[in-house]
């Protein structure tokens, strides 16, 4: 197959993820079949592990893997790489602890060859590497449903680890914005929301099917309470750069003490009714049951006086 025969370039941005990169590409080959238009991008963001070793076993049985060093730290400039190398102009964006479903090349296929977009989006289930925490829920790292069929989303974002887009569409929006997202170890967020906002203002079309899907790693480090606040807090931030550009000072502030307020005085008492009552409620949940609104606000609040003192 020549590169002018490529219809889907898989793109994989990776940072010192070696022993999952290894089952990505696996889960990847044992599906991918010959006679399918595809080639996978590995977009390697400086990684100092055993990544450039695990792509070296692929690239010596496969002839539609291609390997590339983006030497600018943070996962936009990597995910902005893949436009520059890609050379179909269908770009398939996949995390690289993510593991695809046998039917996953069939679909994106099948669904190209029937839709019109701009950006489409699937679901995603969680796989753990280690024992699952009792106090996760069943649901957690599970993408939410966003539609029962195959369809366009006038309001919600599909999700970075299993998102497709034009390369057209990414070219005319300028591509992901390197201040947003991943850098390296540091938590990040927004890109890919900001993105799809792009294209919904120059009136583009995003889809989402449920039949698309994936499982994505939930790491060991995201199964801590810490962690999970903590993204929480960036998470807020964030999307408040994103969605929220006229919110008044007074009405944050009340926002914040109202979700303090309420965190006392109602979701206190309640989790803690709900921990004695429930033997599937745990202490991490009560705090995140207890601390979510409040980080939320709180989030909103620092950027909002960011970029009052032109810090963002």
């Amino acid at each position: 197959m020549s590169k002018d025969e490529v219809k889907i370039s898989v793109a994989i941005c990776t940072y010192n993820r070696a022993f999952y990169l290894d089952k990505c590409l696996a889960s990847i080959y044992q599906y991918l079949k010959a006679d399918y238009p595809v080639e996978i991008l590995i977009i390697d963001n400086n990684s100092t592990d055993d990544t450039r070793e695990v792509v070296d076993s692929y690239l010596k049985k496969y002839n539609n893997l291609y390997y590339y060093i983006e030497k600018q730290p943070g996962l936009s400039y990597g995910r902005n790489r893949a436009i520059t190398e890609a050379n179909a102009e269908i770009i398939a964006y996949l995390d690289d602890d993510v593991l695809i479903s046998s039917t996953y090349f069939e679909r994106l296929l099948w669904v190209i060859d029937n839709y019109e977009f701009d950006c489409l989006g699937g679901m995603y289930f969680p796989w753990y590497p280690n024992e699952k925490p009792k106090w996760l829920p069943d649901t957690f790292g599970q993408k939410e449903k966003l539609l029962d069929s195959i369809g366009e989303l006038k309001e919600d974002y599909v999700t970075g680890l299993n998102m497709v887009f034009t390369k057209s569409i990414l070219n005319e929006i300028g591509g992901f914005p390197t201040g947003l997202g991943m850098k390296g170890g540091k938590i990040g967020y927004g890109e890919e929301d900001f993105v799809q906002y792009q294209i919904r203002k120059k009136g583009g079309t995003i889809i989402f099917d449920p039949d698309l899907y994936v499982y994505h790693a939930v790491m060991e480090y995201k199964q801590h309470i810490s962690w999970q606040l903590k993204s929480i807090f960036i998470n807020s931030q964030t999307n408040f750069i994103i969605h929220n550009n006229d919110e008044k000072l007074l009405d944050l502030v009340y926002i914040f003490f109202k979700s303090i307020f309420a965190g006392i005085f109602k979701r206190l008492p309640l989790g803690l009714f709900k921990l004695i009552a429930d033997s599937n409620f745990f202490y991490q949940n009560l705090i995140l049951y207890i601390l979510k609104p409040i980080l939320k606000s709180a989030g909103n609040l620092k950027v909002f006086f960011q970029k009052n003192r032109g810090l963002i």
